[in-house]
């Protein structure tokens, strides 16, 4: 027995071994001369990977922001007029409440609908179908993608601790953006 427990710790490896490999430092000269060895490797792995780089963001496809940015305000029709002066503090800022539902109103699929129908996005997608005769159900299917489409790319946020909602709209085309923004400003003044 004495026997296996000396071939045992004799195959067990010496921890001040690796102690002193893990603790000493290569000197800075030892590593200049590796480096300069694999020069060669350490170009090629750059080149590659500054390659890739490049080729990824040169073949993306283009796309084009625009940011609209809309105040709340809180104008109330039911104000009244009393010979007292209040002044809650409530009454001066916008709540929490009135920025999100300005918010969902902006995302309502009634307003992304009307944008669709007014800019015309839906007839982009009937065009690419066969042009002949185009029934009000291949109609509003087109106009259901569009606004799905729209919506995908239309992004409705509050900027916080402040009465500002912030509307971003992301494209392929160049100009799409400013003017679905523009219309949408349009339509919300109106509602």
């Amino acid at each position: 027995m004495n026997q296996k427990l000396h071939e045992l710790a004799a195959l067990r490896p010496n921890p001040s071994l690796f102690s002193a490999t893990l603790t000493s430092n290569l000197p800075v000269k030892q590593l200049v001369s590796i480096v300069f060895r694999r020069r060669r490797t350490i170009a090629n792995f750059f080149l590659l990977i500054t390659s890739i780089a490049i080729a990824f963001v040169m073949f993306l496809p283009a796309r084009y922001k625009s940011t609209l940015k809309i105040l709340v305000k809180n104008e109330r029709a039911d104000n009244v007029l009393s010979s007292e002066e209040t002044t809650h503090g409530d009454r001066q800022s916008v709540r929490e409440e009135t920025i999100n539902s300005e918010i969902e109103l902006l995302r309502s699929a009634d307003l992304i609908r009307q944008l669709v129908v007014k800019l015309r996005l839906h007839e982009v997608e009937q065009s690419d179908q066969a042009k002949g005769d185009i029934s009000q159900t291949q109609t509003d299917i087109a106009i259901e993608r569009a606004a799905t489409e729209l919506s995908r790319n239309l992004e409705v946020a509050p900027i916080k601790k402040a009465d500002v909602i912030e509307v971003t709209y992301t494209s392929k085309d160049a100009a799409q953006p400013a003017m679905i923004l523009d219309l949408l400003r349009c339509l919300e003044s109106t509602t």
